[in-house]
């Protein structure tokens, strides 16, 4: 169970969960009643791999090279970030980069390019996630892998309630992932429940918001 525990940690670590979910939304069929406000799915192919390559390169890789820097000059202790004061500067590191993300959609938007807004909403809930975390980082360790997960959730939430044709069990699957890794961070005794819980509910609640009412 320590293994897989560790296993589910790695694979689901919260910079990951928004490429998941990006997976999803572009390769899982939906249908949207809306023209102008369509289902990922029917992108093209080209799109859907431009898309995917930004969000993997401003917000897995760029912070995961900064991080690497950060433990080589000792900043902090180990890319767990265990330590609750060693998290000030890998989240504002995360809140800049989702920053960069948000607004290089802007220039993509000034190219004449459609650009639905679950794409920009994404990275701006990434940012607001990172920014509510900063704070609340100074009253407990809260737990990032929750927050992940619930990036993960709200933003598929969000995203099927606005397709007039889905996949249910989506829904669903975002639950059982969401529910197996916050056992896994229970099991190793990274954080107490609350640690966990507020995690998954404030950024679930965020992500929610701001993708079903982004303009």
């Amino acid at each position: 169970m320590r293994i897989f525990s560790h296993l589910i940690s790695w694979i689901c670590i919260p910079m990951l969960m928004p490429i998941y979910a990006l997976l999803i939304v572009f390769y899982i069929p939906a249908e949207n009643g809306v023209v102008f406000s369509n289902s990922l799915y029917f992108f093209s192919p080209p799109f859907k791999s431009f898309v995917l390559t930004v969000f993997i390169l401003l917000g897995v890789i760029a912070p995961s090279v900064s991080f690497l820097y950060l433990r080589a000059i000792k900043a902090i202790s180990s890319l767990q970030m265990e330590d609750k004061n060693e998290r000030l500067m890998p989240l504002c590191i995360m809140l800049l980069y989702c920053l960069i993300l948000y607004f290089s959609f802007f220039y993509v938007k000034n190219m004449n390019i459609h650009l639905p807004k679950y794409i920009q909403a994404l990275a701006f809930s990434g940012a607001v996630v990172s920014a509510v975390f900063i704070f609340v980082n100074y009253k407990m360790k809260i737990s990032l892998h929750a927050g992940g997960a619930g990036i993960f959730t709200g933003y598929l939430i969000a995203y099927l309630m606005e397709q007039i044709r889905f996949e249910f069990w989506i829904v669903i699957l975002a639950f059982m992932i969401s529910g197996i890794i916050m056992s896994s961070r229970l099991y190793l005794n990274k954080h107490t429940h609350v640690e966990i819980y507020s995690g998954w509910i404030i950024a679930l609640f965020i992500t929610f918001s701001i993708t079903y009412y982004y303009p």
